[in-house]
């Protein structure tokens, strides 16, 4: 957790409705999305490789998800 960040509880938590699998050199790839997620309606696909989010790159799932938890919803 950031010291400097108050802590998320569930109720404040956003989410993207993606589920990620580690691709052949690491990288974040898409598994697939929970129907009508914000990630469903962004347009992401099951086999797209998340390369940034949110102007910052993402090298694997974890760090995807460590920098989805730093945002808020």
């Amino acid at each position: 957790p950031n010291p400097a960040s108050p802590p998320v509880r569930g109720a404040e938590r956003g989410g993207l409705g993606v589920f990620l699998r580690q691709g052949a050199e690491g990288e974040a790839v898409i598994e697939s999305l929970a129907p009508g997620s914000p990630a469903e309606q962004a347009g992401l696909q099951p086999g797209d490789v998340v390369k940034t989010a949110n102007g910052t790159a993402v090298k694997d799932p974890s760090g995807l998800v460590a920098l989805l938890g730093e945002l808020p919803p």
